[in-house]
């Protein structure tokens, strides 16, 4: 009988395990297509909930819109799709959290021409503050192609509802991750 319960215990938890994991890449594909078709509202359902604490929906909606599209320049993903890679889930500090890494690419484009040294000028600029990407300039469509390496968190939580958010990791924004999900999470993560 015990050996009966143990066997049902550890189906349940595979069970269970595997559906978390099917959840989490399914919601993470869908997080980047809303992303890639700069569904901000789509990505704002996505979004770890409690960043909503530091500034609202409707703020971080507008400012989602006016980094994307704006009067000086527009910012498109360039890979409809990526290949998404997933780290182990692990349980830290009473959350499910998984960092989730893919190489993605975007492309700047400015809608005044560059004169003189303003488009180097800005080249070394954004190779300077994005020192992990390729930068390059495409003076044809005087646009800024950005290429690298880019992590999201994946959190389930009670937060969350026990369902996968997701909330981008930056190295500048890491003081507001620390006070969102504390220092210990992020080293657990390795960042």
């Amino acid at each position: 009988m015990k050996q009966t319960l143990s066997a049902v215990f550890l189906f349940i938890g595979i069970l269970t395990f595997a559906q978390s994991e099917e959840a989490l890449k399914k919601d993470a594909k869908l997080m980047y297509q809303a992303s890639y078709n700069l569904n901000f509202e789509t990505v704002l359902d996505y979004t770890y909930p409690k960043i909503f604490d530091i500034a609202s929906r409707e703020q971080l909606s507008q400012i989602l819109q006016n980094s994307f599209q704006n009067e000086q320049f527009k910012i498109r993903l360039v890979f409809p799709e990526v290949t998404l890679k997933y780290g182990k889930i692990k349980e830290i500090d009473g959350k499910k959290v998984v960092l989730i890494t893919y190489v993605s690419a975007m492309r700047m484009t400015f809608e005044q021409k560059f004169y003189g040294n303003e488009a180097q000028e800005m080249l070394m600029g954004l190779k300077q503050s994005l020192p992990e990407k390729k930068v390059s300039y495409e003076p044809n469509t005087n646009s800024f192609f950005i290429e690298g390496t880019d992590a999201m968190i994946a959190i389930s939580d009670n937060h969350t509802n026990k369902t996968w958010k997701f909330i981008t990791y930056d190295k500048v924004q890491r003081p507001m991750l620390v006070q969102m999900l504390g220092e210990n999470l992020l080293k657990e993560l390795g960042l």
